[in-house]
């Protein structure tokens, strides 16, 4: 079910959170909520990426798909975004809202967000749940 797990977000995630909101609003898409379990996945992954001085969508834990349903998440849809050297959060958003396929995933018709970041290194997962 999309009901959120909510431990108390970190600054920067509830500063993403509202920024990516208001680019979901100006595509008239209600706004996603945060899901500690999905940040928990995504920061890992940011890790991940971090370690290996690398993005990329698959890490130890396997593809989003594997590492969500390790974390005991029951999906029927999931997107991610990765990205590495953007320096702040406005950047990032910006680099991702300039590429299609990360754009479509930011305005997608997601519930659940999380986000991760290591090093420069950004991670957004997006989840419907059942």
């Amino acid at each position: 079910e999309n009901k959120p797990a909510t431990d108390a977000p970190n600054d920067w995630q509830q500063d993403m959170l509202n920024q990516l909101n208001t680019i979901r609003a100006k595509a008239n898409k209600p706004p996603l909520v945060l899901d500690a379990r999905l940040s928990k996945v995504a920061q890992q992954h940011s890790v991940y990426q971090s370690s290996i001085s690398g993005i990329t969508h698959n890490d130890v834990g396997g593809t989003l798909g594997a590492r969500c349903t390790a974390a005991g998440l029951k999906w029927k849809s999931l997107g991610e975004n990765v990205a590495s050297t953007a320096p702040d959060i406005p950047s990032v958003l910006m680099v991702w809202a300039n590429s299609p396929g990360h754009y479509a995933n930011m305005i997608g018709d997601f519930k659940l967000v999380g986000f991760g970041q290591n090093n420069r290194y950004w991670t957004q997962n997006f989840a419907v749940l059942f």
